[in-house]
């Protein structure tokens, strides 16, 4: 009589596949989470445009001046008329909260760099105002710009390069540099 040799695995194959399998899972949800954290700060700077942008369409559709005001302590953005007269003053009204994640750190325009605190800025009623410069922190300690001119509204952004300066982003504010 022939013996019959055992089939499957032995516990050390399986201990191998299982610890192969579980260095997968950390190296994919290590991977999702830097992209998701990348993508809420893109989506958070496009909130900022978004809101400055309804911002200057509102002023043109109601002939009237308003105010941006960028709260740097709040981490928030603040929709308001530049002068409480009307009955509309209150509807005009809005804000954008930041998530928590997230972070305002600077705010630079032609003429001042402002870390902490907040800056009201005019917004005519053609929706025009101040070109400006945010800065902001994401959750994963990398910064991000965003820049609106302040004529067209149209936006740029970037990462933060240690070799551009608040000087450097004033002076193309103000039109007297250009991006690389």
């Amino acid at each position: 009589m022939t013996r019959a040799r055992p089939t499957g695995f032995t516990l050390i194959e399986l201990s191998a596949v299982l610890m192969i399998v579980a260095i997968a899972s950390a190296v994919v949800a290590f991977r999702y989470h830097v992209v998701q954290r990348r993508a809420e700060a893109d989506l958070v700077l496009a909130g900022i445009v978004d809101f400055d942008g309804r911002l200057r369409q509102v002023a043109r559709g109601h002939d009237r001046p308003l105010l941006l005001v960028i709260d740097l302590q709040g981490n928030r953005l603040v929709r308001r008329p530049a002068d409480e007269a009307g009955e509309e003053g209150p509807a005009l009204q809005r804000s954008l909260a930041l998530p928590s994640g997230c972070r305002l750190r600077r705010l630079v325009t032609p003429e001042a760099t402002l870390e902490h605190g907040s800056l009201a800025l005019a917004v005519s009623r053609q929706g025009y105002s101040a070109s400006y410069a945010l800065q902001l922190r994401d959750a994963a300690g990398r910064d991000h710009w965003v820049m609106v001119a302040g004529l067209t509204g149209l936006e740029r952004r970037w990462q933060d390069r240690h070799d551009r300066t608040t000087e450097d982003i004033q002076a193309e504010l103000a039109g007297r540099g250009h991006a690389d």
